[in-house]
Order: structure tokens, then C-alpha cells, then sequence
């Protein structure tokens, strides 16, 4: 252990009244204090000071003429306290640092021995998590056991029937009756957090299955009541001392809601109505992070379309929240929950990734987010070119994804589909002129066919994206086909032009050139026979230059 604080009293006597107060509350594990003691307790989690990155922890009781000592690991003396009158009340704080390692508490008689001791103290965030069983995430398949940390600390459970008030080395494997589970999502979470940021975390997980989103509203008569799941998940930050310190709060919920044919506007009113409660309930909160819900569960794509059309919403009203994709990740075989490993695992390093760009400036914003359609524009009434609204640095496909999207309300089987920087390039056999819009709702079951990047995040559903017919080429369009296992690549413009092409490798070689006029619309570029790989395309025209990264597969 780091460090370990001595508290030696000389003289020590406690009378068998305090005695007696003394040893009722030690099974307490919250704030611990009555008239006459205020200790930590076994496992107590502080929320750290973002400025000094500490807390601070206070210790009251009642010594007669005790010296008081408080000593480190080392032994060096760092406190003393002489108190002469006999019922004098002592008081002492003591400074404890966030980071990877435990205090320990202790008291001492005069004989030397240890009359009190709170192992495993430490000081970091804290996360509260809510919504329907995904945001509960009890173990499916595999367990998360050995994601389990020392670093992550739980208080209770979410059991609507009552909690131990108790801190407790986070699990995930359990539901909400299980006390200091976390659930598989927020216990990877928050292991990737310790892990990249060196500060414990604290998850207060409140969730409860099966229920629609008024159900975590607090109840208007009552709000801060027993009765509601809103007031027991206050109830119990309030215990752990942690009410006032939460740092973010993560949703995932809606499924039910989609179930039960809840239209847009009302979950949206609804969702505001919980976001604005949150603003007051917790003054420390910065961020919220709301998981787009999945397709599946045996309800209506038309049905789910609701509820995340809401969420989507949601998100680009309040600079505060982000909304994650679930596209990208392994449902369980009920098409409704997910696995572990590529599962909750995947979206919590989607989730950790966000909120460590975000909230610790960890790692970049743009990196990390899902993949967002922003803009559709057709050209030559054949070739739809879909804009993200992120350019991170290496998004993947899987060809079948071509088979994805629908046309105003249409499965329209694209034949290609081409990714090129922050670009999802279609290719559609017959003219799609006459359609006016473009959505991708995703499908249930395994994540492929997806589109996602490298920080484990895919493309967010959309609905109703307008289409731009007929639109010029402001610059030249690059896209992919194969025929025969051969690699061809095409260039599209809207004029006849020169161009020059230079292909790169990832070492910075110049391996071909090639100077060709382009005739508008699409043509065929020079057959490349490379080895598989990522390689760089420029293309000079016009004084201008592109760069396109091309994958050889």
C-alpha cells in the first residue's frame, strides 16, 4: 500500500456508551457519523477535487488528554495533536491523493492496540448509470471476472426492494439485485478509465429492466421519495456522499418504450423532462452520454426508428450530450441484449474513448465519435455519395453494407459501396433520380455487416437524410469495385479536365504516376498491381490536390 495513516491516542479510554456507539456503526459502510464519531468506513470511495485532485476526509471523537499522531508508511511523524481538557471533542482532516493505491485508517490504544481500522480507501470519479436491462448488462455468456479492479468501487444495489449500505469492489456478472454489481458495460468502462487515466471510479448503476422511460422519472408528489426509482438512485448517492459529485450519467434505454409504439415527440418530451431533473438533482454533472438503442427485441423497425429519431434529436439540442451508436457490437441470441466480448465490451470502449476525449482530454474528439450521416448527394442518377460528419483516421466496411440502406422507405440494394476519408460512396444499378430520401436502421444479431472505425464505434441510425439530386462534382469522387478478385478504381467529375495521379505507399514511396485527361462522369483509373494494403492516392487538378487513402484488400 502507498500510504498508511496511523492515528496513535496515548491515554486512550473510551467510556462503554461511546464503546457501544463505536461498534453499532462499524457495519455501517457510508458517512458513519453520529453525536460523537465521524470515521471512514471499509472500502469508502471519496470523489476527488478537480483543481488538486484530492479530498478531503474528516475524523471525530472523543479522547481524554490523547495525543494524537497520524504517520505514513514510512513512520515519519506528519500530524500531532496534544488535547488536555478531558471531554474535548477532537477533530482532525487529512488530505488523501487520487491515484492506484489504498489508504488505510487505523486507531490505537495505548497498549498498542488497533481498536479501529478502514482498509482500501480511495479517492476518484464518479459515474451514475441508468436505463433498461442493456444499461443493467447482467453476464449473458462469458463473465467479465477477470475485468473485475480494486480501483472500481460500487455502493448497495439498484434492488428496488433496498440495498446494503455497503461499499464493495465492483462486479459485473450480476442484475440489479445483486449487491455491488455494476453490470458487464459499466464495469469494462470504468476498467478502461482506471486503466488509461490512473483514477479510481465509482459506478452507481440504477437500473431496471423492461420498464419505459417514465418510469425514471421522479415522482412529481415525492421527488425525492423511496417509491421511485429516481428518488432511490438520490437516496443512495446521497448515502455513498457522492450525490453532489457525479461527473457524467449514462442512458441507455428506450426499447421498451419502442415496444409499446411511443412516438417521437413524447419520448423526447419525456427525455428533457429527465435531463432537466438531472441538471438539478446533480450540480457536478458535465456530460451525458445516451447509447442510440439497436434494432431488435421482436418490435417494428418502423417502431425503433421512433425512439432513436428521438435520441438522435436529443443529442444535437445539448452541447452537453452525446449520443453512442450500438451497430457496431454482438447481440446475444436473443436480438435484444448483447455478449461480452463483442458486445458490452466493444460499447464500452466506444463509451471510454468518448468520455476520455471529452471529460479527461484524453485522446481526440474526432477520433472517437460514432459515424454520423450529415449531407446525401446522387450524381449521374446512378452514384449517391453519403458525408459523415467526423474524418477519422481508418474507417472499415464490410461489402454486404451496400445492402443496408433504404430509399425513402425501400431496401434498395446498392451494388458497391466505397468509403473514402469522411465519404460512404454508393452505387446503385438502376437510376435512384426519383427518391428523395436516404436511412440506415441498422439490423439485429451480429454486428456485420457494419461500418465503424478503430476506437470500436459504428454508424449511428438516421431516417429522412433529404437527397440532392443531380448534384455536381466539386471535386473529383473516388470509388472501389471488384470484379474477378481484381481491384478497380474509378474517378468521377463533373468536366473534362486533367489530372495527375501519384500513388504512395504508408512509407511516404512514390510507386506510380499517372497523367490522364478525365472525362466527366466516371472514369476507370490505370490497374494498380500491388501487394494487399493501405495506400495513398493524390490527385493534382485545377491547382488543386486530393489525397484519398485506399485499402487494397
Amino acid at each position: 500500500m502507498k500510504l498508511i495513516s496511523i492515528l496513535k491516542l496515548s491515554n486512550f479510554r473510551i467510556g462503554r456508551f461511546l464503546l457501544f456507539c463505536f461498534l453499532a456503526i462499524l457495519h455501517v459502510e457510508g458517512a458513519c457519523q453520529t453525536g460523537l464519531v465521524q470515521l471512514p468506513v471499509q472500502h469508502q470511495f471519496y470523489a476527488r477535487d478537480l483543481k488538486t485532485s484530492s479530498a478531503t476526509v474528516t475524523m471525530k471523537g472523543f479522547p481524554e488528554n490523547a495525543m494524537l499522531y497520524l504517520r505514513y508508511s514510512d513512520q515519519q511523524l506528519t500530524k500531532q495533536l496534544t488535547i488536555q481538557s478531558v471531554h474535548q471533542i477532537f477533530g482532525l482532516t487529512d488530505t488523501l491523493h487520487s491515484g492506484l493505491s489504498h489508504y488505510r485508517i487505523e486507531f490505537q490504544d495505548a497498549a498498542g492496540h488497533v481498536v479501529y481500522a478502514a482498509d482500501s480507501l480511495l479517492v476518484g470519479d464518479c459515474f451514475l448509470v441508468n436505463g433498461q436491462s442493456n444499461a443493467e448488462a447482467r453476464k449473458k455468456d462469458s463473465t467479465s471476472f477477470a475485468d473485475r479492479s480494486p480501483f472500481i468501487k460500487a455502493y448497495g444495489s439498484g434492488n428496488e426492494n433496498g440495498y446494503s449500505k455497503k461499499w464493495y469492489i465492483a462486479d459485473g456478472d450480476g442484475n440489479r439485485y445483486v449487491e455491488g454489481s455494476i453490470g458487464q458495460l459499466a464495469l469494462s468502462f470504468a476498467g478502461q478509465l482506471v486503466e488509461k487515466t490512473g483514477i479510481p471510479i465509482c459506478i452507481i448503476n440504477a437500473a431496471h429492466g423492461s420498464q419505459q422511460i417514465s418510469f425514471f422519472l421522479p415522482d412529481v408528489q415525492d421527488s425525492t421519495g423511496l417509491k421511485s426509482n429516481y428518488g432511490r438512485t438520490l437516496s443512495r448517492l446521497t448515502d455513498a456522499g457522492l450525490q453532489s459529485h457525479v461527473r457524467g450519467i449514462i442512458w441507455y434505454q428506450g426499447e421498451q418504450d419502442a415496444a409499446s409504439g411511443v412516438d417521437e415527440e413524447t419520448y423526447m418530451d419525456q427525455l428533457n423532462s429527465l435531463y432537466n431533473h438531472w441538471l438539478r438533482t446533480y450540480p457536478s454533472m458535465e456530460q451525458v452520454y445516451i447509447f442510440q438503442i439497436r434494432m431488435g427485441c421482436k418490435t417494428p423497425w418502423q417502431k425503433i426508428a421512433q425512439i432513436q429519431k428521438a435520441q438522435q434529436t436529443f443529442a444535437d439540442h445539448y452541447i452537453n450530450v452525446e449520443i453512442l451508436s450500438t451497430n457496431f457490437a454482438d447481440q446475444f441470441k436473443d436480438s435484444c441484449h448483447f455478449t461480452y466480448t463483442n458486445g458490452y465490451k466493444r460499447l464500452a470502449t466506444q463509451l471510454a474513448n468518448v468520455v476520455l476525449a471529452k471529460q479527461y482530454t484524453n485522446g481526440s474528439l474526432n477520433q472517437s465519435l460514432p459515424l454520423k450521416a450529415v449531407q446525401a448527394k446522387v450524381y449521374d442518377g446512378h452514384w449517391l455519395s453519403l458525408k459523415l460528419d467526423t474524418h477519422p483516421d481508418q474507417i472499415e466496411w464490410d461489402p454486404e453494407m451496400a445492402f443496408e440502406f433504404r430509399l425513402d422507405t425501400q431496401l434498395i440494394h446498392a451494388q458497391n459501396i466505397w468509403v473514402n476519408e469522411n465519404f460512404v460512396n454508393l452505387e446503385f444499378k438502376q437510376s435512384i433520380d426519383t427518391f428523395h430520401t436516404i436511412s440506415y436502421s441498422g439490423h439485429a444479431g451480429l454486428a456485420e455487416p457494419s461500418l465503424y472505425h478503430s476506437a470500436q464505434a459504428g454508424l449511428l441510425s438516421f431516417y429522412d437524410l433529404p437527397i440532392e439530386s443531380n448534384a455536381s462534382y466539386d471535386s473529383v469522387l473516388l470509388c472501389q469495385s471488384l470484379a474477378g478478385g481484381q481491384t478497380i478504381l474509378f474517378a468521377n467529375t463533373s468536366r473534362k479536365e486533367p489530372v495527375s495521379l501519384r500513388l504512395y505507399n504508408t512509407e511516404g514511396m512514390l510507386l506510380q504516376t499517372d497523367e490522364r485527361m478525365m472525362a466527366p462522369g466516371k472514369n476507370q483509373l490505370p490497374e494498380y498491381h500491388l501487394p494487399a494494403g493501405i495506400y495513398f492516392l493524390q490527385v493534382l487538378r485545377l491547382g488543386q490536390q486530393q489525397v484519398f487513402k485506399w485499402i487494397n484488400p
